[in-house]
């Protein structure tokens, strides 16, 4: 069993084909998007600078996932809004350790949802 493709989305501004590999891993795939090249070698070295960030990333991600809000498509904001979503939080509160990340997950959305004034700094 090779690579499967889960959605093709090739309605939008950029084409792109969710993949999936052999071991469940999902990666999407655009051709000639050198944007997505400059967006993710910025978040690298971004995540690079705070052990912990990438796992924070990957668990917000999975939490809009499981609740089924992630997504343009649908409405909802894509995952990269959600990695800066993160990245943003760190940003204003860089004291606060990712972990236990417990904890942070309880500040990160104590941030988003109750200091966060959407209509100002939005």
């Amino acid at each position: 069993a090779g690579w499967t493709v889960v959605r093709a989305g090739l309605g939008g501004r950029m084409p792109v084909l969710e993949l999936e590999a052999p071991g469940g891993c999902r990666v999407d795939l655009t051709v000639g998007n050198e944007a997505g090249i400059a967006k993710t070698i910025l978040l690298a070295r971004v995540v690079a600078q705070c052990p912990g960030l990438a796992e924070a990333v990957v668990v917000v991600k999975e939490w809009a996932k499981l609740r089924g809000v992630v997504g343009q498509t649908k409405g909802y904001l894509s995952g990269y809004t959600w990695t800066l979503l993160v990245v943003f939080f760190h940003q204003v509160h860089p004291s606060v350790a990712v972990r236990p990340l417990r904890e942070w997950l309880k500040q990160f959305f104590g941030f988003y949802s109750i200091q966060m004034d959407w209509k100002q700094d939005a």
